[in-house]
This record gives structure tokens, sequence and C-alpha cells, in this order.
């Protein structure tokens, strides 16, 4: 095994690596073709959490095996890439094909070497598309839980922007087509998604988010417009609404935000002639770092961009 700092050896039990189902783990790639290297790694970071998530592990010990899981496995943030494997450059082969063929431009990649002579830093940082670059002797447990803390603020970060750059096309392409049917329904979807982008990007809570939709009011009965998970299956049909929550009375406060319970937020909108729309996001929400003021300026443009929406359609109809 290569010589590692002994500040990562904390213990020589069992390393137990269960955490909370109900939480979305932080997913960490271990690439090395020596065991022992797994071992310390999960050792060291084995009660690692950052916004309030854990870590979980995956392992490969060579670099077909990392192809192979980067090719199946979604949301790793961060790969831990040994250099020297089935040949002296296999981790930089591997880091280029994430980028180039895998296409993975949000994984964070951290090259690790027992032998630094094989492949100059400098040159390294130069030519490969890596988001660090270690000698294995010089990451203590403190140093590998501060690369972690870096890799995935910087992981959420970047996801959040593709999510929000993917969002803002769907808006845009809802309103070039806003006299189509099923326009009002796309451009409840390209909201939804927004909101949940625009969260992600203050708090980092929309990571944990597990479902949501987006319904507004017909008569009596709130309609489902667009859903995730499994209220895809239910657009189009009445929203059952947990009978202690009183949207109405949320209506009252205009184009407002409510956090229920720290697992619940409904984004209330008003989208003219007395119409209302309300957008629900299921899953953990931490409410810390969201800036209340930002999120109803934004649900004050979708309330027009709606009442928009729906005079169009109406003078369609004339």
């Amino acid at each position: 095994m290569a010589d590692i700092d002994d500040e990562m050896l904390f213990s020589e039990e069992e390393v137990d690596i269960t955490h909370d189902k109900s939480v979305y783990p932080w997913r960490l790639l271990i690439v090395d073709d020596d065991e022992d290297i797994h071992t310390v790694t999960k050792l060291a970071l084995n009660n690692f959490e950052f916004k309030n998530r854990p870590v979980e592990f995956l392992s490969a010990y060579s670099g077909a095996e990392a192809r192979e899981i980067l090719s199946k496995e979604k949301d790793i943030a961060l790969v831990f890439l040994d250099v020297v494997m089935e040949s002296k450059h296999e981790g930089l082969d591997v880091a280029k094909w994430i980028r180039e063929e895998l296409g993975n431009r949000e994984v964070r990649i951290v090259l690790r070497t027992g032998q630094p002579g094989e492949a100059p830093e400098r040159a390294i940082i130069t030519d490969y598309d890596i988001n660090d670059y270690k000698e294995k002797s010089e990451l203590t447990s403190q140093k590998l839980y501060t690369v972690m803390c870096a890799s995935c603020r910087s992981y959420q970060d970047i996801v959040a922007l593709n999510k929000n750059r993917a969002c803002l096309r769907m808006i845009i392409e809802s309103s070039a087509d806003i006299f189509r049917m099923h326009s009002f329904e796309k451009f409840a979807e390209g909201t939804l998604g927004q909101l949940s982008a625009l969260l992600n990007l203050q708090s980092g809570s929309a990571y944990l988010l597990k479902q949501g939709l987006a319904a507004h009011k017909e008569k009596d009965k709130w309609i489902i417009l667009a859903g995730t998970e499994h209220y895809v299956q239910k657009v189009g049909t009445s929203l059952e609404v947990d009978l202690n929550i009183n949207l109405d009375a949320m209506f009252s406060e205009g184009e407002s935000i409510h956090v229920i319970d720290d697992n619940r937020l409904f984004a209330c909108v008003n989208i003219g002639g007395g119409r209302k729309a309300v957008m629900i996001l299921e899953g953990y929400i931490s409410q810390d770092n969201i800036d209340i003021s930002l999120v109803e300026l934004f649900l004050r443009n979708i309330s027009i961009a709606y009442e928009n929406i729906v005079l169009l359609k109406n003078t369609k109809m004339e």
C-alpha cells in the first residue's frame, strides 16, 4: 500500500457506511487498484456529512470498472481517481474519457498518485479537465474532508446551473409555442423546474426534493398541470391536498412561499381573473439560506406570465 499519513488510520474496526435512506447521499467513486486505499478512504470519510447529507461509496479497481460504473450510475459527485493502474497513465485516460466520450462535465475529478514522477502535476492541470491533483501521501483525513466539501459544493452549483438552464429553455420554448394545446401545461412544467433550481442555487435543498407538482384551481377543484416522479401519472387529475393545509388561506398573502414541517414547500401564484396556481415541492427543504424576497420576486414574474397565457388562451377561444 502507498505510504499514507497515520492521521487517516482512525480505527481497525469494520467500516460502517450505512446512512439514513430518506436522505439522498453524495456519491463518491473510489478508483484504485489497491484495496487498502479503498479501506482507508472509507475510514477517513465514514462520518462525512455536508449540507445534512452523508456520503455513499462506490468502488472500482481498474479503469475498465470505473468506465462501467460511470456509464450506468447517475449523480456521482466526485471521483477519486488513481493515475497508475492497468497502465502508467490509465487514470488520465479515464479522466479524458469522462469529459470527452461520456460527456460528463458535472462530476468532480480528483487525481491521486503514489508515483508523482510518472505524471508531472503542471502538465496534468494544463492538459486535462480535472479539479485537483494530490499525492496519496499528502491526503490526511482532514485534507480528504476538505476536498470532499469543496467538491460537493462545486458539483452542487454546476448541477443547479445546468438544471436552471434547461428549465429556462423549456419556458422560452413554451412562450414561443403558447397557442398550442399543451403550452400552458408545458409552461407549468418549466416553472416547477425553475423554482426547484432557484431554491437549489440558494440553499442546496433542491437536490433532496423527492417530487413536485404544479396545479391550478378550476371552480372548486385543484387540477394538476405538471409533476415529477409519481405525480407525472396524475397530470390532469384533481389534487388531493392534506386537510391540515388550507391553500386558500395561503393565497391571502398573494404571491408567497410557505415551508411546512421542513418537507413541503408551497409556492402560491395568482394568475389573474381570480384564478390561482400552486407549486408544491416535497422532500427535505431547509429555510436557513433561502432568500424569500428573491423567491417572491420570481413568483410575481411567474404570476404575470401565467396571466398573459390565460389572456391569450381566452382571446384564441373568442
